[in-house]
C-alpha cells in the first residue's frame, strides 16, 4: 500500500513488534488458517478486527468514503472522528493486487493500539476500493471475516 520510509513509517511499523514481554495479541484461527486479532485505531478508539498478513508489510482498513459493497458491510475508519488522526503530506490513492482482490488506499497517521502496544503517527492505509482483481469477477473481501489487513511481513 506504501513506499519509502516516511509513507510506510516504517519506524513505528518496528514498535509494533517491540511489544514488552508479557504483551500478547489474541489471534483467533476464523477459517482454515486465517488469524485475525482486534487494533485500535485513533482518539477516541476506532475498533478493527485484521488479518494479521505474515506474507505482507501492508497495513489497511476500510475508509468511511470507501463507496464498495466489501467496505459496506465492514467497520469502516473515520480519521474526522478521531483526534489524534494527521494527514500526510503527499498522499496518492495507491492500489495493491492480492492473489485473490484488489484495494486502493489513501493514507493517515494516526494512534494505533496493537497488543497492548500503542504507537502515535502510525501510517495506516485506509481503502478507497476493495473489490475483485482486474482479471475477474469475484469479490473476496466481501465475503472475508476481517475489516483490513494488518501485513507483519
Amino acid at each position: 500500500v506504501c513506499s519509502g520510509d516516511e509513507a510506510c513509517g516504517r519506524r513505528s511499523v518496528m514498535a509494533l513488534h517491540a511489544a514488552q514481554e508479557g504483551d500478547s495479541a489474541a489471534l483467533t484461527n476464523v477459517n482454515m488458517g486465517l488469524y485475525v486479532a482486534e487494533v485500535e485505531l485513533g482518539t477516541p478508539k476506532q475498533v478493527f478486527t485484521v488479518l494479521a498478513d505474515t506474507g505482507s508489510g501492508q497495513f489497511w482498513v476500510p475508509s468511511a468514503e470507501c463507496p464498495s459493497p466489501a467496505c459496506l458491510t465492514k467497520q469502516q475508519y473515520d480519521p474526522t472522528l478521531s483526534s489524534s488522526s494527521r494527514p500526510l503530506s503527499y498522499n496518492p490513492v495507491e492500489s495493491v493486487v492480492y492473489g485473490t482482490g484488489k484495494i486502493m488506499a489513501k493514507h493517515v497517521k494516526d494512534r494505533v493500539t496493537f497488543a497492548g502496544v500503542t504507537v502515535e503517527n502510525q501510517v495506516v492505509g485506509t481503502t478507497v476500493f476493495e473489490g475483485p482483481r482486474p482479471d475477474s469477477d469475484w469479490s473476496p473481501f466481501e465475503e472475508m471475516p476481517f475489516d483490513g489487513i494488518l501485513g507483519l511481513a
